[in-house]
């Protein structure tokens, strides 16, 4: 990233305000782009034509120029913008139902809009695929902890898709798929 803004700032890049060269605008650096800003107060009302030239570093290099770009600064407030509508951000329990059929279940209360995720972290498949045969409940909290939630995530990122899934056992071969997935990438 050091070299990135070096680099950058080695580019010997002119402003040109209605062609003419200015220091108006102020070269900002940011992972290999530069970008230029100017104070309001610096540009009085008016139109305006501004291009971009890269300076002429060695004789092998043409110079290198911006097509203009024209806009106007108007003496006006900003039209005030009605608020956007935000949509409430749903509640999400999490609990733990030992008996349940399925490894994830997700469901969905619109009228609350409220979402309860319901897991089984000792259903057979995950001591088949996952912990193996002969681990003991006691010892699943650190593994648990590991992919539940990137799990949850990943169920309630898929929505409709997982939750029309037509059969626990395919939502559960998917959800055991992604938790080996999770846990080889540790």
């Amino acid at each position: 990233m050091d070299t990135e803004k070096w680099v950058n700032s080695q580019a010997k890049i002119g402003v040109f305000l209605n062609g003419k060269s200015t220091a108006l605008f102020t070269p900002t650096f940011h992972r290999g782009t530069i970008s230029y800003r100017s104070n309001p107060q610096d540009l009085p009302t008016g139109s305006y034509s501004i291009f971009f030239s890269l300076s002429n570093l060695s004789k092998e290099c043409d110079l290198i120029e911006t097509p203009p770009y024209e806009f106007e600064v108007i003496d006006e407030d900003a039209p005030e913008s009605e608020p956007t509508k935000t949509e409430k951000v749903p509640n999400i329990d999490i609990e733990c139902r030992q008996d349940a059929e399925q490894i994830i279940d997700i469901v969905r209360n619109e009228e609350e809009k409220k979402i309860t995720v319901y897991y089984n972290n000792v259903h057979s498949l995950l001591y088949d695929e996952v912990y193996g045969k002969e681990a003991k409940e006691g010892e699943l909290k650190e593994v648990t902890d590991k992919y539940l939630a990137p799990v949850i995530l990943f169920a309630l990122f898929l929505g409709e898709k997982y939750e029309n899934i037509p059969s626990p056992e395919e939502k559960n071969t998917l959800i055991v798929s992604f938790i080996k997935a999770q846990l080889t990438s540790y």
